[in-house]
């Protein structure tokens, strides 16, 4: 590809384009720091997790649009990734829980509730169907 999303402290999501070295869009919905960025499978969608908005934003990368929020976490989001298809996001979140959201229309499929402590990592293994996530107290869970 040749974009690149950056994000620093309470600095908005930038999409770069690679080759001048210019902001494509600033992305500035969020009401706090955003933790983590990450582009989809096929390039045209850019997620970003937010720390204290407790939330999850999906972006459309060609136009810099916000497509969808996803809320539901009752405290910080601390990570989110999709899925190697693309039709699912996992989040974590400092409330201790781990949500499946489905990216067509944001709805939440699962939520994973084992953790006594906030979860900081979320990984989906290449087959699209187990998940990793690992919480403050590095215990690490995986679903099927």
């Amino acid at each position: 590809s040749t974009r690149l999303a950056t994000t620093f402290d309470d600095h908005p999501v930038r999409i770069w384009d690679v080759k001048t070295v210019e902001p494509n869009f600033v992305l500035q919905r969020h009401t706090s720091s955003v933790w983590d960025v990450e582009f989809s499978p096929d390039g045209s969608l850019l997620l970003s997790a937010a720390s204290m908005d407790s939330t999850v934003k999906i972006w459309d990368v060609s136009t810099g649009v916000m497509i969808m929020s996803l809320e539901g976490h009752s405290y910080a989001v601390t990570t989110a990734c999709f899925s190697p298809c693309g039709r699912y996001i996992v989040s974590a979140s400092r409330d201790r829980t781990v949500r499946l959201w489905r990216t067509s229309d944001g709805s939440c499929v699962e939520r994973f509730l084992q953790h006594r402590k906030s979860v900081w990592r979320v990984f989906f293994f290449p087959d699209g169907k187990t998940l990793a996530f690992g919480d403050q107290d590095g215990t690490v869970a995986v679903r099927r």
